[in-house]
């Protein structure tokens, strides 16, 4: 991908001696990993409409991934906190999506979710990154950033039914909607 949004100094200047001491002197440096993704990359997706290239939406979150990697584990909630609002990831219906709006594949959603459409983060899209990387990790990043592991609570206005609540409360230790319990 060539992202035009730095401007670049000419190899003439690089390759010259004054030159080369005056970019130093202007303190002008290649950018690194982070300036790129705040700068290059999050504004695209800030966009009132989000059009992103196939193969830039994979170089993004291989971006967005590989400086979560790399940074100490005391310093990643700031940087997901940074990102997590600010970036989509492609799910399984070929449309872009916030993070919080799609799931994590696992067949156990998938046997969960059998005859209902549901929205998960296509790894055979992003197939360069999972080939790269475990996708353990890769997987806990997208969790970390907002997708999800296990069903999710999506309507909240109940009635006074405690049957309906218990219904549509997840039991989150066997993952499925339990009706065993009665929560109150």
């Amino acid at each position: 991908s060539n992202d035009d949004s730095y401007n670049y100094v000419s190899q003439m200047i690089l390759d010259n001696p004054i030159g080369q001491r005056l970019i130093r002197e202007m303190g002008i440096s290649e950018p690194d990993r982070l300036s790129y993704i705040t700068s290059c990359i999050l504004p695209k997706y800030s966009q009132e409409i989000v059009e992103i290239e196939d193969d830039d939406c994979v170089i993004h979150l291989k971006a967005l991934f590989e400086q979560y990697r790399s940074l100490p584990v005391n310093e990643r909630d700031s940087y997901i906190h940074l990102i997590k609002d600010a970036f989509y990831v492609l799910g399984s219906d070929n449309i872009l999506h916030k993070p919080h709006e799609v799931y994590i594949y696992s067949n156990e959603l998938n046997k969960y979710f059998r005859n209902t459409e549901w929205i998960y983060c296509d790894e055979k899209f992003y197939g360069e990154l999972f080939g790269k990387y475990p996708s353990n990790e890769i997987r806990d990043f997208l969790y970390a950033i907002g997708c999800h592991r296990i069903p999710r609570l999506i309507n909240q206005n109940f009635n006074d039914n405690p049957i309906e609540k218990s219904r549509r409360f997840h039991n989150m230790n066997i993952h499925r909607w339990s009706s065993a319990e009665v929560y109150n």
